[in-house]
C-alpha cells in the first residue's frame, strides 16, 4: 500500500484536497491586483516572496453559486505545470493521510479531467483535485502571457 498526504480544504460546505506534493505553502488571502480582460476565476496577481503569481478563485472555476466571507479566505500556493498559482479557498481543514486505495474514482457521469478521485477521510468525503489537469495548457499560456506583458510595462520579476 502507498501512502501519500494531502491538504483538505473547504469551499463553501464542501471538501476538497490537494497531494502535499502539489503544495507549495498556505498563506492568508492576499488582495489580488485585477487583471483585465482575463477569466472570471483569475482574481489577479499578487507579488509574494520576490514573485508575481495568478490567483485563481476555484468557487468561479468550479462554477458554484454560493459565496464566502472574503476575509477569511486562505491563498494555497500550488505549483501547476511548473508555475506557481494561487487557488483561493475558503478554509484549510488540515493535512491527512491515506493511502492510493482509498481514492474512488469518480462515476463516468461526475469524471472531469480535474478530478483524481474520491477519497473517504473518517467521516467526510474529499474530492482530491489533479492539479496537474487542473487549468488546461492554454489557460496557463493564457495567464502566462498576461504575466509577461505585466512583467514589461511594471518590471516586477515574473517566475519562469
Amino acid at each position: 500500500m502507498s501512502d501519500f498526504k494531502l491538504v483538505v480544504f473547504k469551499l463553501g460546505k464542501d471538501f476538497y484536497g490537494l497531494r502535499i506534493t502539489d503544495v507549495r505553502e498556505i498563506v492568508k488571502a492576499l488582495t489580488p491586483t485585477s487583471i483585465p480582460n482575463t477569466h472570471d476565476w483569475v482574481d489577479g496577481v499578487v507579488k509574494l516572496r520576490n514573485s508575481v503569481i495568478p490567483v485563481l478563485n476555484l468557487k468561479k472555476f468550479l462554477r458554484f453559486n454560493y459565496t464566502s466571507k472574503e476575509e477569511n479566505m486562505l491563498t494555497i500556493v500550488v505549483d501547476i505545470e511548473d508555475a506557481l498559482v494561487g487557488l483561493s479557498v475558503d478554509s484549510v481543514d488540515g493535512i491527512y493521510s491515506s493511502v492510493e486505495e482509498n481514492i474512488h474514482m469518480p462515476l463516468e457521469t461526475i469524471k472531469q479531467d480535474f478530478i483524481e478521485g474520491i477519497v473517504q477521510l473518517d467521516d467526510k468525503l474529499v474530492i482530491l483535485l489533479n492539479t496537474d489537469n487542473l487549468l488546461s495548457s492554454k489557460g496557463l499560456e493564457e495567464i502566462q502571457t498576461v504575466l509577461t506583458e505585466l512583467h514589461n510595462k511594471v518590471g516586477s520579476e515574473i517566475p519562469a
